[in-house]
């Protein structure tokens, strides 16, 4: 419920926002001119447009996933590669799920994580999930994975970050 009033909240006052740039770009428009309007609708978005995102990590809604590599795939059987996905966690507006790349070592019958891909599916407005770590291995006579997950969470109002929560994820995947 929280996730769904920020989201909210960030919403209304983007709207407020922009219906106050909408005021301004009049104004001026009216007082100093149509040039500084415009050239003021250009800068607004100059420094709008601007990423907040660093380059040495990808957030889980954008098209290039970190992926987590345990082993080459080199080392497998190509015709034995599957995929296990798993919800971590889900509230009212959005799901957080982790998928796991597996495959069996050549000639033998032993299970072993590949890869592990984290993301976001729903509305995620006002909280950016950044996954850092991820653990995957095997269990229980290789019929499960055992799973660890970290991630942080930017509470964000308007782009500015006011809060990073720490969460953890652990669980067992069964591969029956």
């Amino acid at each position: 419920m929280i996730y769904l009033i920020w989201s909210l909240l960030n919403l209304g006052l983007v709207i407020y926002f922009l219906v106050i740039c909408l005021k301004a770009i009049k104004l001026l428009r009216e007082r100093v001119g149509v040039f500084a309007a415009v050239i003021f609708v250009f800068g607004l978005l100059s420094f709008l447009g601007q990423s907040a995102q660093d380059s040495y990590r990808k957030r889980t809604d954008s098209n290039d996933l970190k992926t987590w590599t345990f082993v080459s795939e080199n080392s497998l059987e190509e015709h034995v590669v599957s995929f296990e996905e798993i919800e971590l966690e889900a509230n009212i507006i959005s799901k957080r799920h982790l998928r796991v790349k597996y495959g069996n070592i050549a000639q033998s019958q032993y299970n072993i994580p590949i890869s592990a891909s984290p993301y976001t599916s729903g509305f995620c407005s006002g909280t950016d999930w950044i996954p850092v770590a991820i653990n995957v291995y095997s269990i229980n006579n290789n019929k499960e994975f055992k799973y660890s997950v970290i991630a942080v969470i930017e509470w964000k109002l308007m782009g500015l970050t006011l809060y990073n929560q720490q969460k953890k994820y652990d669980g067992i995947i069964d591969l029956s």
